[in-house]
């Protein structure tokens, strides 16, 4: 049987040798590729191999191969203290069978760790998916084996949506990074890969993640954009951003990302950049509620820092389960100046929600939130009669504190049980006749 090329063979593709190479390094295989039977000349160091058993021409072993050609698997044996974060592009752009290969992708250069430790005391790996809002699908401390990552990539799950990345970074910074989430004596980076151009801006998250010490891999793929991908990944921008074609082309790029992923992932952690001593932008606070009455409730605050431009009060109803009303929504706008507002028009013994924010340039401060009900309607005091004539009597009464529309006044018929109403303004007189 003449022997066969190995680009000839299908993957996967089993080869028994049959007789232990030369000297020469080649050995003389028989391969079972379907039905056929056909021979082929692989190398010795072709890949790792499995002793199956003996036969009269020598040690049987077993070699797999990929695509017809040699398959040395690399791994990173070097990374000690890292965390690990791959943001991965789930949205429409990407579609479901290409986010498979995305999986396969990511599944490939996380195996690379195979020979490290991996868990508090090693690397540890995260997947964090991306439409419209970032998930995180795994988390750091969620496994302590390699294997158990390996499996949690393959069960990972498409669900679309809009390719915003800007606010995938910020998520990052903000809930990873400022929170304390990843270690201060570990190598910190983060993988990019996305498929198209992000629905909003990529640039201030992206620097403010870099600043921290966090080293970012951008890797885009057929209409990724090539200058945003160069806005987010980290310095030198040709080390750390990537670019395939298509999607098919991961399987090559991915060896490239392993090498330089398992190279940063060794290295000390990197220190996050001084910055300038800036005003830090605090405020407002120690909200508190004081004269309450039952259409009104006073608001007062500590002032926020920096250069504030306005206050916005926002105020929601509550119902009864403390769930918020849409109907009884309102905004009020104040000055700078102001740190103490009379909030006025509101419903007598009902529960209110009110946010207060500092309005800057270019931006919203942190908001100071509070609960308050106001009190009942309050009744009249001093109800008294003040003149008896032959057939009427004029009555007065000391009005409640606050603001008054009028008031309803309950009056006897000449039927026994019965009332009828009248409604007084806030300044007028009775007379019964």
């Amino acid at each position: 049987m003449k022997g066969a090329p190995l680009a000839s063979l299908r993957p996967p593709t089993s080869l028994y040798l049959t007789s232990g190479p030369p000297s020469g390094g080649r050995g003389r295989c028989c391969c079972c590729a379907g039905r056929a039977s056909r021979t082929a000349q692989v190398r010795q160091q072709t890949a790792a191999v499995s002793l199956l058993g003996a036969c009269p021409g020598g040690a049987w072993l077993l070699v797999e191969l990929r695509a017809g050609r040699r398959s040395q698997r690399r791994v990173c044996s070097t990374a000690e203290t890292a965390d690990i974060l791959f943001l991965v592009d789930e949205s429409w752009s990407i579609g479901e069978s290409n986010f498979q290969l995305i999986k396969e992708f990511v599944y490939t250069i996380i195996r690379t760790f195979e020979n490290v430790v991996v868990g508090k005391a090693g690397v540890r790996l995260s997947v964090v998916l991306y439409g419209d809002k970032p998930r995180v699908s795994i988390d750091l401390t969620d496994y302590i084996t390699i294997e158990e990552v390996l499996v949690a990539v393959r069960d990972l799950l498409y669900r679309g949506g809009n390719a915003k990345t800007g606010n995938a970074l910020s998520f990052l910074a903000d809930t990873m990074v400022s929170a304390g989430t990843l270690r201060e004596d570990a190598a910190k980076v983060v993988v990019l890969i996305t498929g198209g151009k992000s629905s909003d801006p990529v640039d201030e998250p992206a620097e403010t993640l870099k600043n921290r010490g966090v080293t970012v891999f951008a890797v885009g793929i057929r209409n990724a954009d090539r200058n945003e991908l160069r806005k987010i990944a980290s310095d030198p921008i040709e080390e750390h951003m990537l670019y395939a074609k298509d999607f098919g082309q991961l399987g090559i790029l991915s060896r490239k990302v392993s090498r330089r992923l398992c190279f940063t992932a060794s290295e000390p952690p990197q220190p996050a950049k001084q910055m300038a001593n800036v005003e830090k932008i605090v405020g407002p606070r120690d909200l508190t509620i004081s004269e309450q009455s039952y259409s009104s409730l006073r608001l007062s605050w500590t002032p926020a820092t920096g250069k504030v431009t306005s206050y916005r009060i926002l105020l929601d109803s509550l119902s009864a389960a403390g769930q918020v009303s849409a109907e009884d929504q309102r905004q009020v706008v104040l000055d700078a100046n102001k740190s103490s507002a009379l909030v006025t028009d509101l419903k007598p013994n009902t529960k209110y929600f009110f946010t207060v924010m500092a309005v800057y340039s270019d931006v919203l401060g942190e908001p100071a939130t509070i609960k308050g009900r106001t009190t009942s309607i309050p009744t009249v005091t001093h109800f008294r009669v003040v003149e008896e004539g032959l057939f009427s009597l004029k009555v007065a009464w000391t009005p409640p504190l606050g603001k008054l529309e009028g008031y309803k006044v309950y009056l006897p018929t000449n039927r026994p049980g019965s009332t009828s109403e009248k409604i007084l303004a806030r300044d007028g007189l009775l007379s019964c006749p």
